[in-house]
């Protein structure tokens, strides 16, 4: 199907009928059950492009007045690691975000060694230690 035949069909969806009529562009047309299509259409990556945007994206809001109170802290996995032989291969970085002034920080880990993690976290330039420091529930900074 062509960016405009999956248009016309997207906008047959929207309009108050039980069936929806799909044009194969050979002159032959099929009647789908208009529940069955908008299924069908929602999974397709092109049918993504045409639906309508969301009205409110709920963000999680944080009112902190002075910075370095609170941080945000995760280890992510590097996929590429595709460097030469003798050279440190950087698998994990180590994020940390302050809340306050969204200012951000990351160092690179050869591994999720807890000694490795503990180097990382006292070689951020961030001003002070922060009071409240928040990790998520995964098992990888427990």
């Amino acid at each position: 199907m062509s960016c405009q035949s999956v248009l016309r069909f997207f906008s047959q969806l929207l309009q108050p009928a039980q069936f929806a009529k799909i044009d194969y562009g050979t002159g032959g047309a099929a009647k789908v059950l208009r529940n069955a299509a908008k299924k069908w259409l929602f999974k397709q990556a092109l049918g993504q492009i045409f639906l309508t945007a969301l009205k409110c994206i709920p963000w999680p809001k944080f009112n902190l007045p002075t910075p370095n109170l609170v941080h945000q802290a995760d280890l992510l996995f590097l996929p590429h690691n595709n460097l030469p032989r003798g050279r440190k291969v950087f698998i994990y970085a180590l994020t940390v975000v302050d809340v306050a002034s969204r200012y951000r920080e990351a160092e690179p880990l050869t591994s999720k060694n807890s000694d490795e993690v503990a180097l990382r976290f006292r070689r951020f330039r961030l001003l002070k230690w922060p009071e409240l420091l928040q990790v998520d529930p995964g098992s990888l900074l427990q």
